[in-house]
C-alpha cells in the first residue's frame, strides 16, 4: 500500500483485491475480524445498523478506511458474504475515469476477462459496469460519472467514483436468489 491511505492507487486497490481473493474466506463474525486485522481493513460496526436474518450491511468510520474513505461489508444469514468500497470521489472525473480503467485493467489481468461487461456510451456521460467469477470470489466494479439527468431534463453534476465489491460467490449467489424469491414490498400509492 502506498503511504496515501486515502487516496490509494489502481495498483494498490488491485493488490489488495487479489491478496484478499485468495485468502481463506471467513464466516463468522470472530474469523472476519481476524482477516479485517489481518488486511489491515477496518472492522467495527456501525451501531445504527439492526440484525437482519436475511442480510446485514455495516459501514466503517470514514477516518478508519483504505483503500478509500468508504469501506464496508456485508453478511447473509449470519455469514460473512464480502466487502465493498467507494473509491476516488475526492479527485475531478477525468482522474476517477482514468483510475477506474486502470483497475479494471490490473482485475482483467488477475482474474481474467470479465464474466459481464457493460461498457456504456462513450458519447453519454454514461459510466461503466464490469463482473468477474473466478477463485470462487466474484468481482464487480462499476464507474459512476456523477452525472445525472433529472425528470424535467435538467442535468446535475456529482462526483464520480468507482464502486467496488469482492464477495464470495456462492453466499453472493444465494443472497440474491433470495432476494429475487422475496422482494421487498413497496408502500401502496393512494388512490
Amino acid at each position: 500500500m502506498s503511504s496515501d491511505l486515502i487516496t490509494p492507487t489502481a495498483h494498490d486497490v488491485a493488490d489488495l483485491l487479489q491478496r484478499l481473493s485468495h485468502s481463506q474466506w471467513p464466516t463468522s463474525d470472530a474469523e472476519r475480524v481476524a482477516w479485517c486485522h489481518r488486511f489491515g481493513l477496518p472492522d467495527t460496526r456501525d451501531p445504527q445498523h439492526r440484525p437482519d436474518p436475511t442480510g446485514q450491511a455495516f459501514a466503517a468510520p470514514a477516518a478508519t478506511t483504505r483503500p478509500g474513505r468508504n469501506f464496508g461489508w456485508h453478511t447473509y444469514r449470519g455469514d460473512f458474504v464480502g466487502v465493498s468500497w467507494f473509491l476516488w470521489d475526492e479527485l475531478p472525473r477525468a482522474e476517477v475515469r482514468a483510475r477506474a480503467v486502470q483497475l479494471k485493467t490490473l482485475i482483467d489481468q488477475h482474474f481474467g476477462p470479465p464474466a459481464h461487461e457493460f461498457p456504456g456510451d462513450p458519447a453519454t456521460p454514461l459510466g461503466f459496469t464490469s463482473w468477474w467469477q473466478q477463485f470462487g470470489r466474484t468481482v464487480e466494479l462499476y464507474f459512476h460519472t456523477g452525472i445525472h439527468t433529472r425528470p424535467s431534463g435538467e442535468r446535475e453534476d456529482g462526483p464520480a467514483v468507482v464502486q467496488l465489491h469482492l464477495n464470495d460467490t456462492a453466499r453472493s449467489d444465494a443472497q440474491e436468489a433470495h432476494a429475487r424469491r422475496h422482494p421487498p414490498s413497496r408502500p401502496s400509492s393512494p388512490a
